[in-house]
């Protein structure tokens, strides 16, 4: 193992079993990232964008299906997975049906990059996707289903960085409810000036 480790913020030293010890972690700002994130763009504070996993997919949809029964205010995005892109409207019928029927938008294919709908969607809905530790960067509220591999994010949950919910009524009424302060992005992301790189 290396004498040190770059990490994108002391975040990811508090939860990483490390067999280092703190003076030994060089925090890096995560430059790509940050780019993305400089991007004016106004948040549209009604977009729910879920990110879909292939293997829950099709649990994720119960949950949309009975969330859009319960509001309509909200503008819903589903970003499929790129292994979903060009089969989905075979093995997803009730996405099909949700697109037809609620207007919701689906994304099959690159011509926007999943960072282009951080910036812009208020609210992240996901399972144990990586994209929900950049989604927070982006200044996202996450909101989490309990759903398998949920558990591995568990520290997201521990530490108040994300909401779970355990049906459909519990994410609505989570997404109802203010957040309670700002996030110190810079815990999870180190965003540049002073850090340990001398120590």
């Amino acid at each position: 193992f290396p004498d040190k480790i770059r990490l994108f913020g002391e975040y990811w030293y508090d939860t990483v079993d490390l067999p280092l010890e703190k003076k030994d972690i060089v925090l890096t700002e995560n430059k790509f990232l940050t780019s993305k994130r400089n991007k004016k763009v106004s948040k549209k504070n009604n977009q729910i964008l879920f990110i879909t996993q292939g293997w829950v997919t099709k649990k994720m949809l119960i949950y949309i299906q009975k969330f859009i029964k319960k509001t309509s205010k909200y503008h819903i995005v589903v970003k499929l997975h790129p292994s979903e892109y060009e089969v989905w409207q075979k093995i997803y019928p009730e996405l099909v049906e949700l697109k037809e029927n609620f207007g919701i938008e689906v994304v099959d294919n690159f011509n926007k990059s999943i960072y282009d709908w951080l910036i812009e969607s208020k609210y992240v809905v996901g399972v144990s996707s990586t994209c929900l530790y950049e989604a927070l960067f982006f200044d996202c509220e996450v909101h989490l289903l309990n759903l398998p591999s949920v558990e591995i994010m568990s520290d997201l949950i521990d530490k108040k960085l994300a909401k779970l919910a355990n049906n459909a009524q519990e994410l609505a009424e989570n997404i109802k409810t203010k957040s309670k302060g700002k996030i110190d992005l810079n815990y999870i992301y180190f965003q540049g000036g002073k850090n340990n790189e001398n120590r």
